[in-house]
């Protein structure tokens, strides 16, 4: 019996809140190292993101996944280059760390 009224909520649920499935199922996209998060083709703060998609009002949590910001990227091969040139030159190595923190390798 129990088994029944759960299936036939779930249906009624189901039918009537699509659009919070979906959100559900939604992978975000968060940066590793600033921890902006990827919405519309753009980077934004967290709070612009919980602001814009209404993750307050979603049944449960967005699920997230880590990846690195155009920004970020630009900022670390940019590191990398000149820690490259510096070994070649005979110079110390420092190594990017998340949060932009740099740590002597």
């Amino acid at each position: 019996m129990h088994a029944t009224m759960v299936k036939e909520m779930r249906a009624d649920a189901s039918s009537t809140r699509i659009a919070d499935t979906d959100r559900a199922e939604m992978w975000l996209t968060m940066c590793a190292w600033c921890e902006r998060v990827s919405l519309d083709d753009r980077w934004v703060e967290p709070a612009v993101a919980v602001r814009k998609l209404r993750t307050f009002e979603w049944p449960s949590p967005p699920s997230f996944t880590h990846g690195i910001c155009p920004t970020c990227l630009e900022q670390l091969t940019g590191r990398r280059s000149r820690a490259e040139s510096a070994v070649a030159r005979g110079g110390e190595v420092l190594a990017p760390q998340p949060q932009g923190r740099l740590v002597r390798g």
